[in-house]
């Protein structure tokens, strides 16, 4: 299973989770895409992709963390095919 995790970090704390969640499914033979919010280029390739990973922050009662904001109002697919 192809899997893309995009991630927004501020900390660190959310970049490490990530990169623990993709360790598991790689370990687990899956195929992992990972894309930082800010950092990877948009559009981000959802091509063959059977599962998206969305993790970031919250602060303020709920409010994301600005890089990922950013790139959800930006890159906005059609995400009906795919589990998230």
């Amino acid at each position: 299973m192809k899997v893309v995790l995009i991630y927004g970090s501020e900390t660190g704390t959310t970049q490490y989770v990530a990169g623990i969640i993709a360790k598991r499914l790689t370990e687990q033979g899956h195929e992992v895409v990972v894309h930082q919010a800010g950092v990877s280029p948009l559009p981000i390739d959802l091509t063959g992709c059977n599962l998206l990973v969305l993790g970031s922050p919250t602060y303020y009662g709920g409010e994301l963390e600005s890089k990922m904001e950013n790139l959800l109002a930006q890159f906005q697919p059609d995400l009906t095919p795919f589990k998230v």
